[in-house]
């Protein structure tokens, strides 16, 4: 299941951030859709589990993401 929502949610989410440059903003939001995916894969109800498991899974925030793709395009 996590390899469905790195191969499928990210790329769906990060399309066009390579155009224009997310706000600050919108870029938490997007690292909140999938804080929301988490908890519903694995049924956990804290802040710190969610986190556990960002790490233990390797999924980095929406704001690293976009910010690997701005440095590889420049």
């Amino acid at each position: 299941m996590v390899h469905l929502l790195k191969s499928y949610r990210l790329p769906f989410l990060l399309y066009a951030s390579e155009a224009v440059l997310p706000s600050p903003r919108n870029l938490q939001t997007l690292d909140n859709c999938i804080n929301r995916a988490v908890f519903n894969l694995f049924c956990v109800g804290s802040s710190d589990c969610t986190l556990t498991i960002w790490c233990r899974f390797y999924l980095p925030s929406i704001c690293s993401f976009v910010e690997k793709k701005t440095f590889e395009i420049y």
